[in-house]
């Protein structure tokens, strides 16, 4: 019976996996991307040194350029100086988060204190960014929703 139910749970999770209903945060985490064939180098990074007692810090160096904040009081994501097309969901007050770096395509997880957010409920947000600064794929989870089928990447 216990063989069974491990087939029937693998046959699931392919199924899944071949209709696209995965997450990005899940393929994120699993490597499971278009074009990539190489675990990633993960790099935790903090922005903003007032939340959560920690100094922040600065630019990343990943394979398809250097990732740092952009300048103002709703922070941007820049690439070798050159702002990142975010969807207004995805901006405000970055606070830290990790680089997943594929080679060639680098997802950024972060978590953003957005207009609509408390600071004691920041969103989080994930961006699939390939050469050019071209955003592949991006998603936001409200710090006020809950999301069954995010994989923890913070």
């Amino acid at each position: 019976m216990k063989g069974r139910t491990l087939l029937a749970t693998g046959l699931l999770i392919a199924a899944g996996k071949a209709a696209g209903t995965e997450s990005l945060w899940c393929r994120v985490q699993s490597g499971d991307l278009p074009g990539v064939n190489k675990a990633a180098r993960i790099t935790a990074f903090a922005w903003d040194g007032a939340h959560g007692g920690v100094r922040a810090q600065g630019a990343i160096k990943t394979s398809i350029g250097t990732f740092d904040r952009g300048e103002g009081v709703t922070t941007t994501i820049t690439i070798d100086g050159k702002a990142v097309p975010l969807s207004h969901s995805a901006t405000g007050v970055i606070w830290n988060g990790k680089t997943f770096d594929f080679g060639g395509k680098v997802a950024v997880v972060f978590l953003v204190e957005t207009a609509t957010d408390s600071s004691a409920s920041p969103s989080e947000a994930l961006v699939l960014i390939g050469k050019g600064r071209s955003v592949l794929e991006q998603g936001v989870i409200s710090g006020q929703a809950t999301a069954p089928n995010r994989c923890p990447l913070l």
